[in-house]
């Protein structure tokens, strides 16, 4: 082999070195720019001020939560007082059920008129007779009615009652004379519930035992006997009773045992 060759050879053995592809790569990335000192205060100012925020909103809604709960249920509470007022002098006389005014009986008209004047203005508002019974003028029963049953009730003015507690009425004065003792030993109306339709209330009512001394609810006991629908049309927050209807034993026995529970 010519000098020549040999030459050419050497320069054919030439090795090329090796280019890496990966490193290749990691040189063309780019690197992310770090944050400056500023730059993360502010985001963490921010992130903070978020998380205040949302705090603030928290407590704000349970609190609002809170004070609507507490309304809603004093709100409740005032309801049912105001339908136990209404109904006391109705639940004391433990009436019979009916469907409409006109089959409830002259009867239960003319004492629950009367007892609902005793409850709303007081015993002492009305004179009494050498006996002792409350002297209540016919015009004021009359306006009572209207009160409790509408416009459409008419008392046919009579004397009612048993003989054990009978209230007179006296042509002559045109006057009942209603015997305390009338108002003893008389159920008094817990309100369990109140649902409308409408303007048509239905409350259901527990009978609550008979004490001493009517109307005066610390001494009542606190699981009723029984239980009824009382029906009450609403015409813009006044009042009226149409209808007591029964309830069956199979409900009436629940909810006493609902009350039983409770103590």
């Amino acid at each position: 082999m010519t000098p020549e060759n040999k030459k050419e050879k050497k320069k054919l053995n030439i090795k090329l070195p090796k280019i890496s592809l990966k490193k290749k790569e990691k040189s063309s990335e780019q690197k992310k720019p770090a944050l400056s000192p500023k730059a993360k205060k502010a985001l963490t100012s921010l992130l903070g001020g978020a998380l205040v925020f949302f705090t603030i909103v928290g407590i704000i809604s349970t609190f609002v939560g809170a004070v609507n709960l507490t309304k809603n249920l004093l709100d409740n509470s005032s309801k049912k007082e105001k339908y136990r007022e209404f109904l006391t002098p109705v639940v004391m006389l433990d009436p019979v059920y009916f469907d409409s005014i006109a089959k409830s009986g002259q009867s239960f008209l003319i004492q629950s008129s009367l007892w609902h004047l005793i409850y709303t203005n007081g015993i002492n508002y009305y004179s009494t007779d050498d006996i002792g019974s409350i002297m209540i003028p016919a015009s004021d029963a009359e306006v009572a009615a209207v009160s409790l049953f509408g416009n459409t009730v008419e008392l046919v003015h009579q004397s009612v009652g048993d003989i054990t507690n009978l209230t007179t009425y006296t042509e002559d004065t045109k006057s009942y004379h209603l015997p305390l003792s009338a108002g003893l030993n008389c159920y008094s109306p817990l309100i369990d519930s109140i649902s409308k339709s409408g303007d048509t209330v239905t409350v259901t009512v527990g009978y609550l035992a008979p004490t001493p001394d009517w109307g005066d609810d610390s001494q009542t006991f606190s699981v009723p006997d029984k239980f009824a629908y009382y029906i009450l049309k609403d015409d813009g927050g006044k009042l009226n009773l149409i209808a007591i209807k029964e309830m069956s034993t199979e409900n009436q026995d629940a909810l006493i045992a609902k009350y039983k529970e409770k103590n």
